[in-house]
């Protein structure tokens, strides 16, 4: 049988590189990304690398799509969020051509993409959430902090948020212990995006469950994670982390959330458990894949190679996998290390580590077995690849 022709896409991401190593040994993969330099392409597994502009975000659906007509590509996989949104307003016309699209139905994907629709929902079928005020206009998030009470956090609707003609970043969640703290962590937002969410502040540590489901909302893959050290110490995206054992309430409230979404294909929810007294709170939905899918991978769960056997239509069960591994980033501590160094941010009430942390973080012993993210031996360019790709940018 004639092995699939894949693009992926952003190839300029670790993500990407993870799914290329995946799905390389069985797979016919083409990357494409707005660097001829990009992470994934340095890969050996890689057939070919497609550039394509840079900003033309609005004829992007377009470009992907005549790609694939002209290079007879079967199936696409959009690891980020803005290719995966601009590409689900087309499945129909990839559907035409018998392309495979690995993104879920638009109006499905908004739901994870809107944090204030997120939240909404989880409501309805009962995930439990931090504390939050969804308003209508900015002049309302000081009165709905005073009836939360200080800490609080200011979290943009989006991560990235789109105007009809660009991507708007929206630079993360902001903090804030006083009204003061609050007006300045306000003024820093972007003036075009709609007015963000007010959440009551949670201190812990954060899990990340990852699921692939069936198009009947069937769980075909599992897996999670804890995070050792956050790429922003105030939290974020993960730099080490090692896989645990899918907490049984954490997996039913993320597929009781899916489910009401209508999802299907990958996605991590995302929790932070309170450790004083054991109590898990909702954070957002990832509706892609994640920066950590390498780790997934190397402890036994390939979801890109699943996720592809689910757009086929094959039969998938959940295949089991080894907790206790270590993932780094090597990369992803050193700008760690810059976040550090420039102090805990305004109106942050959680733990920060100190300002010399950094260099027992960096250099110091790492958890036995660490594996590195980037760095393999049996596919070594990649790790020159990150350097240069960097600079690129």
């Amino acid at each position: 049988m004639k092995p699939l022709r894949v693009l992926v896409t952003d190839a300029e991401t670790t993500k990407a590189l993870a799914i290329v190593r995946a799905l390389g040994p069985t797979t016919e993969v083409w990357t494409a990304s707005h660097s001829p330099a990009a992470l994934a392409a340095w890969s050996r597994f890689v057939r070919k690398h497609l550039v394509h502009p840079r900003d033309a975000l609005g004829t992007y659906a377009g470009w992907v799509l005549d790609a694939c007509r002209r290079h007879r590509i079967d199936g696409v996989i959009a690891p980020e969020e803005k290719s995966s949104f601009l590409l689900a307003g087309h499945r129909d016309a990839f559907q035409a051509e018998n392309i495979l699209l690995a993104v879920p139905e638009l109006r499905v994907l908004e739901k994870a993409i809107d944090k204030a629709r997120t939240i909404e929902i989880a409501r309805q079928c009962g995930v439990r959430t931090p504390a939050t005020r969804i308003v209508d206009e900015r002049r309302q998030v000081i009165p709905a902090a005073r009836e939360l009470g200080y800490p609080v956090v200011i979290k943009p609707r989006h991560s990235q948020y789109w105007t009809g003609s660009c991507f708007i970043p929206t630079d993360g969640v902001r903090y804030a212990t006083s009204e003061r703290e609050l007006t300045h962590a306000l003024a820093s937002l972007p003036d075009r995006i709609p007015a963000p969410l007010v959440q009551r502040f949670v201190p812990g540590r954060g899990v990340g469950i990852c699921v692939l489901l069936g198009h009947d909302g069937s769980p075909c893959a599992e897996f999670a994670h804890e995070r050792l050290r956050d790429l922003r110490p105030t939290g974020s995206g993960s730099v080490l982390r090692r896989s645990i054992a899918v907490d049984e309430e954490l997996r039913e409230a993320s597929l009781r959330l899916l489910r009401e979404m209508g999802w299907w294909g990958v996605a991590m929810v995302e929790f932070r458990v309170d450790e004083s007294d054991g109590r898990w709170y909702l954070m957002e939905i990832n509706g892609r894949f994640w920066g950590s899918l390498q780790l997934a991978i190397d402890a036994g769960v390939n979801f890109p190679r699943l996720l592809l056997d689910v757009m086929r239509g094959e039969t998938v069960a959940p295949p089991p996998y080894q907790t206790g591994v270590v993932l780094r980033w090597w990369l992803g501590d050193l700008v760690r290390a810059l976040h550090i160094l420039q102090g805990r941010p305004e109106g942050f009430t959680g733990c920060y580590p100190g300002r010399l942390s950094w260099i027992k973080e960096l250099f110091g012993r790492q958890p036995p077995g660490t594996l590195n993210q980037v760095l393999r031996w049996n596919d070594p360019w990649p790790a020159l690849g990150e350097i240069v790709s960097l600079a690129w940018r």
